[in-house]
């Protein structure tokens, strides 16, 4: 769940403060909660209006192929459950069919230490097969937390997917023999 805070609602009197917290029978916090709202006093006459909306918790992927090498979009929440599970399945049917990975970072929104295990058990079994995983456009949090983790260590880092799956084929971009 997650906390949405919207509009502030300034209460000109105490009636329609009142009002807005008041129902019969329920003490003010709990009519809120039972309205599916969160009110905040932020202050001497205004009432912060939030309302209560389901997250999107999913890990949606894509995949392209760049340079050899595939790149998969990540856009979601990296975390236990069905997210970290998808990611490990997804990465490994991907290395059954090309060594080299690129995970396109860029629509992270949140990884938990069960995210950070799956990228480094990927790590482990890209470079078990021959193959190898590298990382592309993190943002700041997210480069942060692997740098605390010491991620960072392992895994090689680039701006962009481009450049990561460039570094798997050095000869792409090159000049075919039959173009001297």
């Amino acid at each position: 769940m997650r906390l949405s805070f919207g509009s502030i609602c300034r209460a000109s009197g105490a009636s329609e403060a009142n009002d807005i917290l008041e129902e019969p029978g329920l003490q003010p916090a709990a009519a809120a909660t039972d309205r599916g709202a969160r009110l905040h006093r932020a202050g001497s006459g205004v009432i912060v209006c939030g309302e209560i909306q389901e997250a999107d918790m999913s890990l949606e992927m894509s995949t392209r192929n760049v340079a050899g090498g595939s790149v998969l979009v990540c856009s979601g929440r990296i975390v236990l459950g069905e997210e970290s599970a998808k990611l490990r399945h997804v990465v490994k049917e991907a290395l059954g069919e090309c060594k080299y990975i690129v995970l396109d970072l860029r629509s992270v929104t949140h990884i938990d230490s069960t995210g950070l295990g799956v990228l480094a058990g990927l790590h482990a079994s890209a470079r078990q097969a021959g193959g190898g995983i590298k990382l592309a456009n993190l943002n700041p949090r997210l480069r942060d937390v692997l740098g605390i983790t010491r991620l960072l260590t392992i895994f090689e880092v680039f701006d962009s997917a481009e450049d990561a799956a460039g570094t798997f084929n050095p000869l792409a971009g090159q000049a075919a023999p039959e173009e001297y």
